[in-house]
């Protein structure tokens, strides 16, 4: 995982995010399209294990 991959929360996922930033084990998260607009929109970080690419 990369900044600017798009990724989802595990495999049958409807939301996309794109990838803020990664470090050893982990990476912060932000919504993407146009879900990254909506009120309570926020960044948050989760263990690399859970995601699988958007692509």
């Amino acid at each position: 995982m990369n900044p600017g991959d798009l990724v989802r929360l595990h495999s049958g996922a409807v939301h996309v995010f794109t990838v803020v930033e990664v470090d050893t084990g982990h990476a912060t998260i932000a919504p993407a399209g146009d879900a990254a607009a909506a009120t309570g929109a926020y960044s948050f970080r989760v263990p690399l294990s859970v995601l699988t690419s958007a692509s």
